[in-house]
């Protein structure tokens, strides 16, 4: 990538705007903005004063005669992001955060999203490996408790943006309840089967934690899901999740709907359905979409 490239983007990102939103501002494509910052294409000239005058820089500044250096090394950053390969985003993504750089992991997911990657994608291939890593370095004591929460919120507030950019099917699939058992209060993982579900086309019904078995049993008469969506993120919460389980089976029988169980305190390995009673056990994300058709 040239200077021109490098300095364009550097600028876009520290005005927090998105290649969609710089376009609207320059009134181009945002495919063009995204050739320049690839240095596929070159602006003509009067494009480049009207970004030299939007960012109140010199056009020597864009082409690098003033301070190149420097820049370089304050953006190397935003280099590797732009050629990683998929295996290596979930570590970006990561790295922006426990630096407390939200601005940066933010630009990612959402370029992510208007070069066209789907949110299942972003999902599975970005925040769920972002945030197992988050888990394992947490178990490790490596990561203190301030900072998995300030992981945990901030993906969650990308997760809501992400999704309503996102189109939703016009097919109705039926409707799921997702929830997870007794004072289970890790919901990030049961959210991203909700969102996901939703746009594809399913009725999602997210209840929360501490539902009372009456009252969960009452959403299933009324709302007639074909799934019930449960995630166990801590081993405690495991005898909850089994005695959900048990009571929608007891109460219900045949007439129930088909449980799905997931999440992180299932990683150590065994059977979770045999443990808990669930008629499928999802180790991702992924699995779980494979599974719910």
């Amino acid at each position: 990538m040239d200077t021109l490239s490098l300095r364009l983007k550097k600028l876009r990102l520290d005005k927090g705007y998105t290649q969609k939103k710089l376009a609207d501002q320059l009134g181009v494509k945002q495919t063009a903005i995204a050739n320049y910052e690839k240095a596929l294409r070159v602006p003509d000239i009067d494009m480049l004063v009207k970004i030299a005058d939007m960012f109140q820089v010199s056009l020597d500044f864009l082409y690098g005669r003033e301070n190149p250096e420097s820049f370089e090394d304050y953006y190397r950053k935003d280099i590797d992001t732009e050629t990683a390969n998929k295996e290596e985003l979930h570590k970006i993504y990561l790295e922006h955060l426990l630096k407390g750089d939200k601005l940066s992991a933010r630009e990612l997911v959402l370029q992510l999203q208007e070069e066209g990657m789907d949110i299942s994608t972003i999902y599975l291939e970005v925040l769920e490996k972002a945030l197992v890593e988050t888990g394992t370095r947490w178990e490790k004591g490596t990561l203190e408790v301030w900072e998995e929460h300030f992981i945990s919120e901030t993906t969650l507030d990308l997760m809501r943006e992400v999704k309503l950019k996102e189109n939703k099917a016009r097919i109705f699939k039926g409707s799921v309840l997702t929830l997870t058992p007794g004072a289970e209060l890790h919901s990030i993982g049961v959210k991203m089967i909700s969102d996901v579900l939703e746009l594809k086309g399913y009725r999602v019904y997210y209840l929360g934690c501490n539902i009372p078995m009456n009252s969960l049993l009452k959403a299933i008469e009324d709302k007639k899901p074909k799934y019930l969506a449960l995630s166990v993120t801590m081993a405690y919460h495991m005898d909850s999740a089994k005695y959900l389980i048990d009571g929608v089976k007891r109460a219900l029988k045949n007439k129930r709907p088909i449980i799905i169980i997931g999440g992180a305190a299932f990683r150590e390995g065994g059977n979770p359905c045999r443990e808990t009673g669930a008629d499928f056990y999802g180790g991702s994300l992924l699995d779980i979409l494979t599974f719910v058709k």
